[in-house]
């Protein structure tokens, strides 16, 4: 589930110290309550005060999306970034039911696609939230298809996203003038593919092009062609498309189990926008290629050999996430550091095969973290256990990552278990391994106070399971505080930059 606003709560006029937003429609709570949950302490009831003299001078820093409680509807309201309770004087703003969204630049604005409902990818709107005032302001552009992400310009006078215009398999990037309202089609992108990433930088947006090379009637079509980045001028609209050269999507794999004959192929993407950088690791080697993104030019491939003992590649025992159907995969994530100097990449291949039981197994290999130096492509380190995305600090200092352990003998897919938290000291190279309960994403960084701000997912048989909001000292490299929710989703939007 990932953000959204009713129809209602787009139009809401919210209580705050300016002038209302454009409708004087209401919510109807007055206060809100939630669960704490204390380390190693139960749930306690947080009565909120949203009365307009409880607001306290101070602009927003952290706003917290989670679930109104009805598993339908999210909302978004500031919390204290050090105990992670509600700030008084704020009612809560409706995400709907699922969302994509974006800060601005100077924090002072959130861009965001919010959809009503979880049974069609019809009825969106763009919403521009003002966070000093609390204000909502509404576009009445329709979003009639999904969108992958949101981002601002540099000066954050432009919004950009890309969605599916003729048909879903022809994406278009659209922006939004914030000063005037307009909206336009910026650029229609080839054919044949989804759009499933997008980043702007120096007056240019970069949309990663994956092929639409998907099952139909059990049969994976032949692929278009390779996966693109499309590079487009935001004010002009002229775009190059660069084919980059490793495969993704969906590919026949006679290796796999028999009822799902497919492999999912997902490459590395290491976006660099401070040097107009993109660092691509295939996921079927370890081959890794640079693009300039303001030329397309590609260099490579380059294959890091390692500085260290040969003891450094041994595989570890730990595995990733299920996928929704019994599909094998080969995945890489990568991210490089801010001052440029490292690209860290990781990844994970899944098999199915049968036991000697007679039924399929998920067998899951890891692909180690992979610590490479980008002044001479030479690999500095290798650590064992990542299995989930990496995540990188504002200040470069630290790397932090999840891993899991694999219980392989149920039918289907592998049942994760045991799940930790990893951070990785970026000069050192050690690292420390919190066990959590519940499997971790870090959701954003608080550069101030070097905090992280993870989510972590419960499970539970038979349900979604809920989420908690755990706040990491980086510098402590500890979990200091814990806030579960009522429900199975957490986010945080940070308001005040890195």
């Amino acid at each position: 589930m990932k953000h959204a606003i009713t129809a209602v709560g787009i139009a809401i006029a919210l209580v705050t110290a300016c002038a209302p937003t454009q409708s004087n429609v209401s919510p109807s709570p007055t206060h809100a309550r939630e669960s704490a949950l204390p380390p190693g302490g139960t749930a306690t009831p947080i009565t909120v005060d949203t009365s307009l003299a409880a607001r306290p001078s101070d602009p927003a820093r952290v706003v917290l999306i989670d679930d109104d409680g009805s598993g339908l509807n999210l909302r978004a309201r500031p919390i204290d970034p050090g105990t992670l309770a509600d700030v008084p004087g704020y009612v809560p703003i409706p995400f709907g039911h699922h969302y994509v969204a974006r800060v601005s630049p100077d924090g002072r604005t959130i861009a965001t696609i919010v959809w009503p409902s979880g049974s069609s990818t019809s009825g969106a709107k763009i919403h521009l939230i003002d966070t000093q005032r609390w204000a909502d302001r509404e576009f009445e552009t329709p979003i009639t298809n999904y969108a992958t992400s949101i981002n601002f310009d540099a000066n954050g006078t432009g919004v950009f996203w890309t969605q599916p215009k003729e048909s879903e398999l022809t994406p278009s990037l659209f922006g939004l003038d914030v000063v005037s309202g307009r909206v336009r089609e910026i650029a229609r992108l080839a054919h044949g593919f989804y759009a499933r990433d997008m980043v702007v930088f120096g007056g240019r947006a970069a949309v990663y092009l994956m092929p639409a090379n998907v099952p139909i009637n059990g049969t994976v079509q032949p692929p278009v062609e390779l996966p693109h980045i499309a590079i487009v001028e935001t004010a002009g609209g002229s775009a190059i498309d660069v084919p980059l050269p490793v495969r993704a999507g969906f590919y026949p794999d006679s290796t796999a189990a028999a009822e799902e004959p497919f492999r999912t192929v997902e490459p590395g993407l290491g976006w660099d926008l401070a040097r107009g950088k993109l660092y691509v690791a295939d996921a079927e080697s370890d081959r890794v290629f640079v693009m300039d993104l303001r030329t397309g030019k590609i260099a490579g491939p380059f294959e890091p050999k390692s500085k260290r003992s040969m003891l450094d590649a041994l595989w570890s025992l730990f595995g990733s996430v299920a996928e929704a159907k019994m599909t094998s995969t080969s995945r890489q994530h990568a991210v490089v550091s801010p001052d440029g100097s490292r690209l860290y990449v990781t990844g994970l291949r899944s098999d199915f095969a049968k036991g000697t039981d007679g039924k399929y197994h998920e067998f899951v290999t890891p692909l180690q973290l992979r610590v490479i130096d980008l002044s001479d492509m030479t690999e500095l380190t290798r650590k064992d256990g990542a299995s989930t995305a990496l995540w990188i600090a504002p200040d470069g200092s630290t790397l932090l990552y999840g891993d899991n352990s694999y219980d392989t003998s149920v039918e289907g897919y592998a049942t994760r278990r045991a799940f930790k938290l990893h951070l990785l000291d970026a000069a050192r190279h050690d690292d420390v391994a919190l066990p959590v309960d519940g499997d971790p994403l870090v959701i954003g960084f608080e550069a101030r106070s070097r905090m992280a701000f993870v989510r972590l997912q419960h499970s539970s048989s038979g349900s979604l399971g809920y989420a908690s909001l755990a706040l990491v000292d980086l510098a402590g490299r500890a979990i200091i505080r814990e806030r579960a929710m009522e429900r199975h989703f957490a986010d945080v939007l940070l308001l005040g930059g890195p």
